[in-house]
């Protein structure tokens, strides 16, 4: 397999890119989920830690989001107790802080990373106890990563960038509103922390297939008490970047 350059590619691009795994990494991990006690277990919490890992790798160093995002992965670090992890990385956050700033100026995650790398150094990292459940677990194809972070926009309700992800032809059948509603209607009442979101199928050929889609898939939609689903498209645009060509509320 060739290898890829990332200095070779557009940062807009790794930035892109780092964006989804972000989104990704703070469901797994629950961040910002207000609203309910329910905690991850370990496992999503493993997983939320690699999502960032790999956003971390299409950052660069210096960019204004990379010491956050260091930053949720030491909060992530702290609560699978992986202290010596965590104070380590906390020191990236200070390092970051002293070259761009200089040493006689902390903002508020170099100067939380201070106290936290006071509170932690010397503790050791614990055992991290992850089964495996047993399944195969292959990556889905990128384009699914999109399609999710879309539905979460609507879980979200996030209408306008959701609307903003639907490509222009979608958008001359799908406003705003009829976005809004269709949602609204499939989902009634339950609220973004009672919704469970999974990719239940994806296809990348299909009879109804149009140049420019790269591919279907289905997510299901539920809560404890109600059983939906999206089905959509998601296309390339001009730009290489992707947006969303068919959507269609409710179980097939």
């Amino acid at each position: 397999m060739k290898s890829v350059d990332l200095n070779a590619l557009a940062y807009k691009h790794r930035y892109n890119g780092a964006s989804l795994l972000i989104s990704k990494a703070n469901r797994l991990s629950g961040l910002g989920s207000a609203g309910t006690n329910e905690k991850p277990d370990q496992k999503a919490l493993v997983a939320a830690l690699a999502h960032y890992d790999m956003a971390l790798m299409l950052l660069k160093p210096y960019d204004p989001n990379y010491a956050t995002v260091v930053n949720w992965k030491c909060n992530l670090l702290r609560e699978l107790r992986q202290f010596e992890d965590a104070v380590s990385w906390y020191r990236e956050i200070i390092r970051i802080s002293d070259e761009t700033d200089g040493r006689g100026m902390r903002n508020a995650t170099a100067k939380l990373a201070e106290e936290m790398i006071r509170e932690y150094d010397g503790r050791a990292n614990e055992p991290l106890d992850v089964t495996s459940d047993g399944e195969t677990n292959f990556d889905d194809p990128p384009y699914c990563m999109y399609a999710e972070e879309f539905c979460s926009l609507l879980a979200e309700q996030k209408f306008k960038k959701a609307h903003a992800c639907l490509s222009p032809v979608l958008k001359e059948t799908v406003s705003l509103e009829k976005l809004r509603s269709g949602w609204k209607q499939m989902i009634e009442s339950a609220t973004a922390e009672e919704l469970a979101i999974e990719l239940q199928q994806h296809l990348l050929d299909w009879p109804a297939r149009k140049p420019g889609d790269i591919g279907w898939c289905y997510f299901s939609i539920s809560t404890e008490t109600l059983s939906e689903g999206v089905a959509l498209v998601v296309g390339r645009t001009p730009h290489n970047g992707n947006w969303i060509t068919e959507l269609e509320f409710g179980r097939p």
